[in-house]
């Protein structure tokens, strides 16, 4: 399992207008060399708050399973919506079906009951979305590096989906998981010498978004 080490912070900007703080962190498994390095830049402004990626993966790391962040809020927090390829579920390796357009839903009624559970439920290429309760409080996430960004939200973890054998099984968390991913690995092996343009191999790549209160 990797897990994140931060070696070093920065306040690189304090003002009146804004705060910008500076990490250096990487991923790795226990006894290996780091698959990737990243610098991260938070912006913190009166309205938002920027998170900026550029990251650096390893040579010889294998392709990546997926990067981005999750974001855990309460399970009251039911309603979404987002501008990005839909109604139903799109990666992006399948989301031709599909059109972008602006869809609201709630994060019971968007998650796809397969019988046997798995990764399930994004939206390819969203450039908006937001995760609200009925009052309408949440955040919204819009996309500032112009490609979009694959969202998700739903009442299960990825443990959840990967350990229940069956989807009668599967029982809602109390809280709301939000997914704001660059990109998701299409994990079949019959990719790596067909289709390898369906797999995370980028060396290099970055990725940014706003976070704002509603």
């Amino acid at each position: 399992k990797a897990i994140q080490k931060t070696y070093g912070t920065e306040i690189i900007e304090n003002s009146a207008d804004r705060i910008v703080i500076l990490s250096k962190i990487s991923f790795a498994a226990a006894a290996m060399p780091p698959a990737l390095w990243a610098d991260v830049t938070y912006t913190f402004s009166v309205k938002s708050l920027n998170i900026s990626v550029k990251v650096n993966v390893t040579e010889r790391a294998p392709a990546l399973p997926r990067f981005g962040l999750q974001i855990v809020m309460p399970k009251n927090y039911d309603r979404m919506k987002y501008v990005g390829y839909g109604p139903v579920e799109t990666y992006c390796d399948r989301f031709r079906s599909q059109m972008i357009s602006e869809y609201e839903t709630t994060v019971t009624e968007n998650f796809e009951h397969y019988v046997v559970p798995t990764e399930c439920s994004a939206h390819y290429k969203t450039k908006t979305a937001s995760v609200t309760d009925s009052q309408g409080r949440g955040f919204l996430f819009a996309d500032t590096s112009k490609d979009g960004f694959l969202f998700n939200a739903k009442h299960y973890d990825d443990k959840q989906l990967l350990e229940t054998a069956h989807d009668d099984e599967l029982k809602e968390l109390d809280k709301t998981i939000v997914s704001l991913d660059y990109k998701m690995h299409a994990d079949c092996p019959y990719y790596e010498e067909t289709e390898p343009w369906r797999l995370f191999n980028e060396k290099e790549f970055s990725f940014s978004f706003d976070i704002i209160p509603q």
